[in-house]
Formats: structure tokens, sequence, C-alpha cells
């Protein structure tokens, strides 16, 4: 598998996280989480362009490839509801 998508997928939440609990501006942080979520979900759908492979601790399978992308689909209307 390709590890830029595995790792845009781990890591963008996981930055964009830490950068929201840093910046005080509520009406940034609301554009800045869709906006992660939105990268996140590009990343994911990447998943269907890339080769399936396996390291030794990590599986990625077509099952998981949907799980991804439906889990980080859910979370841009979330994110945008919470702009509201």
């Amino acid at each position: 598998m390709n590890s830029a998508a595995l790792a845009s997928v781990l890591l963008i939440p996981l930055l964009s996280a830490a950068l929201l609990a840093a910046l005080p501006d509520y009406n940034l942080t609301a554009r800045l989480n869709v906006s992660a979520a939105l990268l996140a979900f590009i990343s994911a759908v990447m998943f269907f362009f890339v080769e399936a492979s396996h390291g030794p601790s990590l599986l990625v399978d077509d099952v998981n490839k949907v799980g991804i992308v439906l889990t980080t689909l859910l979370s841009l209307p979330t994110c945008l509801y919470g702009m509201v």
C-alpha cells in the first residue's frame, strides 16, 4: 500500500486535533476542522486507487477501506454541523 495514503489518514486527524486544541478563535478552528475532515476523506478515497498490502501489525483490506471511507465521510457533515 502506498504509505503516503496510510500516513495521511492517520496523521491528519492527529495533527489537526493538536492544532485545534491550541487555537482560541472559534470561527478559525471550525473552518480548519472542516478542512481537516475533507483532507482525511480525500486521503481515505486514495485507498481505492492503491494496492492493498499489509505490514507486521497493520492490515488494510477491502472491508477496512470501506470502513475508513465511511467514517471519514460521516465526519464531514458532523464538522459542518459544528460550524452552525
